[in-house]
């Protein structure tokens, strides 16, 4: 097989305790205290393994630290800035996106995740500074899947630690890579609109989404909400248009309505107000 694994990398902090833990394997926890340290999923070599199940024969990682060392020694910081546990983004986006990149870098990539979710006001800014040709093309407040938590810019890089941009020979050919370890975790690549290093997930559709329709479904899951008991009320006599509810009421629905887990609506609001198609 080549190379060696080095256990004690993936405990870097040396935080979990050789002995069995009382939640199950690989929980990392102490039978004194089941609440503690780092927990995960079972891994295939018992008891505080920090495994990838999926992914033993090539890669070890614990997700919550970001890295993964491979059989050729290599470690890769793929979220060094901890982008993807932003409580903003989508908690099944942000699984699958660790499950694709934990991939890519097994199959000798050097993955970076460079912005995760953004503000609807950030994205306004980016799309003013674009539109007066200061910047590369961004959409408008509430037109990307960064604004609702299902959308992450990943940048490559070489063995020196250099960006891999489309002026880099190959640089297609390893984005592609890329692009084919996301697929088995639902995740739609940017490049068919001109976007190479961006990645969507909405499980319900099979190709990257326009800002319209992301718009039609944000209002209909603020429908959602406003019937909900604990929807701010409207006043009565109040001029102008209705107030919006605030995203942690709606966004659960809209994550719905994409396939993203999220929050089903009631089903006699559903008869009365099917999604938009």
């Amino acid at each position: 097989m080549g190379g060696s694994y080095k256990f004690h990398v993936l405990d870097p902090f040396n935080l979990c305790p050789r002995t069995p833990g009382p939640l199950g394997i690989n929980d990392a926890a102490t039978p004194e205290r089941p609440d503690g340290l780092l927990g995960d999923t079972p891994g295939p070599l018992g008891c505080n393994d920090h495994a990838t199940p999926d992914l033993f024969d090539r890669v070890l990682g614990d997700w919550r630290l970001h890295f993964t060392l491979t059989l050729d020694d290599v470690y890769w910081d793929f979220d060094p800035d901890s982008l993807l546990q932003d409580a903003s983004l989508n908690p099944d986006f942000a699984e699958a996106a660790v499950k694709a990149l934990t991939a890519a870098v097994q199959l000798g990539l050097r993955p970076r995740v460079h912005q995760a979710y953004r503000t609807p006001e950030d994205s306004a800014r980016k799309h003013k500074l674009w539109k007066q040709g200061k910047g590369g093309r961004a959409a408008d407040a509430w037109r990307s899947c960064h604004n609702y938590g299902l959308a992450m810019d990943v940048w490559l890089y070489d063995s020196k630690g250099r960006y891999i941009d489309n002026h880099v020979k190959g640089w297609y050919k390893q984005y592609k890579q890329l692009a084919s370890a996301t697929t088995p975790e639902d995740l739609v690549w940017g490049e068919p609109f001109d976007d190479a290093d961006h990645f969507e997930y909405h499980p319900n559709w099979e190709s990257g989404v326009k800002g319209s329709q992301l718009l039609k479904i944000k209002a209909w899951a603020e429908q959602v909400a406003m019937t909900l008991p604990n929807a701010p009320s409207l006043l009565a006599g109040q001029i102008g248009p209705p107030p919006e509810p605030s995203p942690e009421l709606w966004m659960p629905f809209f994550w719905w309505a994409v396939g993203a887990g999220g929050t089903e609506p009631p089903a006699e609001f559903l008869s009365r107000n099917p999604l938009p198609s």
